[in-house]
């Protein structure tokens, strides 16, 4: 009997028919892991709603501090970011790190040979600086200097007329690079028009200025050209198809556009801006 084997010409059709076949799923097969991505970076926001919802209930109603020491003893083993004050209503470190954001985060395993993250303290402080969700803080856990030191003063949720108008997270990226993120997140995002000019004075639009909110590593601020910036929007980045998840203070999670994020203001570089109309602004306490 003649065995019958393929012609050359079968296999390459054969070879065609999956390589267009392959061209034709990989888009369908991308969207689908960007919205499984999303759904669990929206899914998290949520649980740190909740979280904050849960701390706020055994502290008088009052929001977490963004940190406890606004200006001195800024050490793992004396200060502590909003997200180690969440830890215990999570119980879950990935519960801060959207999975989207995939490129280069730092080191956080204790035999970092770069630096001196070789105890718990000093690994969990670093861990909640480069969170992806970035506390409104500015407006929420506002920073005021008083004689010769700086104190921290959150609000009470009580106290938000808005809650479902007003932004409690957003997703942040802490350094972008040729276009992708790396670094991880960062645990602060700033709002746009943070500064308004008129009569030749820059006018401070929340009365604060905190050392610990101003970083430079935060600079150049909101720009809608955020090409190969470092941490443009404040440290806000768009991760989801040039929207991203934010928290809202009542506990719903919503998708926004950068540009949508910035209504009720005529926003301007590095902060800058007139608040024009303060029922429409997101990131107002007010």
């Amino acid at each position: 009997m003649r065995e019958r084997a393929f012609t050359l010409i079968e296999l390459i059709v054969v070879i065609m028919v999956i390589a267009i076949l392959s061209a034709l799923l990989f888009p369908v097969f991308q969207r689908a892991r960007a919205q499984g991505t999303h759904a669990v970076c929206a899914t998290q926001l949520k649980q740190l709603g909740l979280a904050t919802g849960l701390y706020a209930s055994e502290y008088d109603d009052g929001l977490m501090p963004a940190q406890y020491r606004s200006d001195t003893d800024q050490t793992p083993v004396y200060d502590r970011r909003w997200p180690q004050l969440l830890l215990p209503y999570t119980r879950n470190f990935k519960m801060f790190r959207c999975p989207s954001d995939t490129f280069k985060h730092p080191d956080t395993s204790l035999n970092d040979p770069s630096s001196l993250m070789r105890d718990a303290d000093a690994l969990a402080y670093r861990w909640a600086e480069r969170t992806n969700y970035g506390y409104n803080a500015l407006n929420l856990s506002p920073a005021y200097y008083s004689g010769s030191e700086w104190y921290v003063a959150p609000v009470q949720q009580s106290q938000v007329t808005n809650p479902s108008g007003t932004i409690l997270f957003a997703e942040t990226a802490w350094e972008i690079s040729g276009g992708r993120t790396t670094g991880g997140g960062n645990y602060i995002v700033l709002p746009p028009c943070r500064f308004s000019f008129e009569g030749g004075a820059s006018l401070d639009t929340l009365g604060s200025v905190s050392p610990v909110y101003n970083q430079a590593s935060l600079s150049p601020g909101w720009s809608l050209d955020f090409h190969d910036k470092k941490l443009v929007y404040g440290g806000a980045w768009a991760f989801h198809g040039g929207t991203m998840n934010q928290a809202m203070l009542d506990g719903a999670v919503v998708r926004r556009s950068l540009p949508a994020s910035t209504v009720g203001c005529d926003m301007k570089p590095r902060w800058q801006g007139r608040i024009i109309d303060r029922g429409a602004y997101l990131w107002d306490a007010n």
